[in-house]
């Protein structure tokens, strides 16, 4: 009885085994590239219609196992636009338009497989409005710690580091909310302060002589 209750078991284990790789081959069977999608926390620069046009396009490389696609646009958790098209010699492009304003999107796309839409890319908290471009120095590094205002529609673009040094993990980094605070700038400022007291008081010595 113990061999025979081994014996199942260790079936049961190669018979998930067995589905499991089944379903990994089948996921790889084919690998869908995206040349152009939207990503969590991007901003679309609003243009003279004071709207934005958002694009989905790429490629499948092996067999593909679906011929249709559908885009869902999702405005503040609300269904706002619905898009389907098919696959035309293994590429697949797709769009959709947004307006600039308080508002956040949602963008899915989905493959269909089986007659079933399956779920294969999701870009979140995507807004439309205005880009600027800040150059300088020190003067338009706006970073502070004493900057305690936020704001949920406002983003940025990659990361920066205060006055540290970039690092492999800083490059990874795309879009995000914005943020004003910036490490070790605390100290720094305290050091500004502290020397600008110190000059201040040499000047009052100079003076009197």
């Amino acid at each position: 009885m113990n061999i025979i209750k081994i014996n199942m078991e260790q079936l049961k284990k190669y018979y998930f085994l067995y589905v499991f790789m089944f379903t990994i081959s089948s996921l790889f069977a084919q690998e869908i590239n995206f040349t152009e999608a939207p990503e969590d926390y991007q901003l679309y620069a609003r243009d003279t219609s004071d709207s934005a046009q958002v694009f989905i396009s790429g490629n499948v490389k092996g067999e593909p196992n679906f011929e249709e696609f559908t885009l869902k646009v999702f405005k503040d958790g609300k269904l706002y636009d619905t898009k389907k098209d098919s696959l035309k010699n293994k590429k697949f492009s797709i769009s959709t338009k947004i307006h600039a304003g308080l508002h956040q999107f949602r963008f899915e796309f989905y493959i269909k497989k089986n007659n079933k839409d399956s779920l294969y890319l999701m870009a979140n908290h995507v807004v439309c409005g205005d880009a600027y471009i800040i150059t300088g120095q020190s003067n338009s590094h706006a970073s502070s710690r004493l900057s305690t205002y936020n704001n949920p529609y406002c983003r940025s673009f990659g990361v920066k580091t205060g006055y540290e040094a970039y690092n492999e993990d800083d490059k990874k980094v795309r879009w995000g909310l914005a943020t004003g605070n910036c490490p070790n700038l605390k100290k720094r400022y305290r050091n500004l302060k502290l020397l600008s007291k110190t000059n201040s008081l040499l000047n009052d010595a100079l003076q009197k002589k």
